[in-house]
């Protein structure tokens, strides 16, 4: 009886530890799990959505991580997001068309993305979170027109650079005017400037380059622009 008992609390230790050592690898694999551009694609394929919209949608995003501005983690994580809010189909088709035509376009789209969490997290109706989208898409393709003009692009210094360029410069002026602020009141190019300065990912060359290139009236053009859009 007693040798019995010994063994079966060897053999209760035993499977203790068995089943401790599973959990650990089923929670250490959960951790690890990321989503791969196969996941991203059966995602988008299984929501419900226009096929035109489907077709959009994957090949913006699929596009937009393929040239580095998504990860595929951060690209599935997002899509679910939206895909499971309960939104208006049609509303969260319009969201993630805009999205993923803003890549289709080689524009950065940090600040749209943004722009629907924060959105989600605070509340919103998806229709008005498509209305700030589509506005800020537009400021955005503004934005890198201008650069364009000036020759500052991809290929002359890095995407990483010039995609953080033009969300600066678009943020700061959407943060203008959405403030109230005049888009005449001269202080456009110092505001922009300085962040520009801020931020690392901006090298010194392209910063030299913005700083000599950029005028305060294109500036408060797009600034203007936005204006009578909100």
């Amino acid at each position: 009886m007693i040798l019995r008992s010994i063994r079966l609390d060897r053999a209760g230790k035993y499977w203790g530890t068995l089943c401790a050592i599973c959990l650990a690898v089923a929670v250490a694999t959960t951790l690890v799990w990321a989503a791969t551009e196969q996941d991203v694609e059966n995602l988008i394929d299984s929501m419900s959505i226009s096929n035109a919209g489907k077709v959009t949608v994957k090949n913006g995003f699929l596009q937009g991580i393929q040239a580095g501005r998504l990860s595929a983690d951060g690209a599935f994580d997002f899509l679910q997001r939206v895909a499971t809010s309960g939104a208006d189909l049609a509303d969260r088709e319009t969201v993630l068309v805009s999205i993923a035509s803003t890549l289709l376009a080689d524009i950065p789209v940090d600040m749209l993305v943004n722009k629907v969490v924060e959105g989600l997290a605070r509340g919103l109706a998806m229709d008005v979170i498509a209305e700030e989208v589509a506005e800020r898409r537009q400021t955005l393709t503004e934005v890198r027109t201008l650069l364009t003009q000036k020759g500052i692009s991809a290929a002359k210094f890095s995407q990483t650079g010039v995609d953080a360029a033009t969300t600066d410069i678009a943020t700061v002026l959407e943060n203008h005017v959405r403030s109230g602020q005049s888009p005449s009141g001269g202080t456009l190019l110092d505001q922009t400037l300085t962040t520009l300065d801020r931020d690392g990912r901006v090298s010194d060359g392209l910063f030299q380059s913005l700083s000599n290139s950029l005028s305060e009236g294109e500036l408060a053009g797009i600034a203007n622009n936005i204006a009578s859009r909100i």
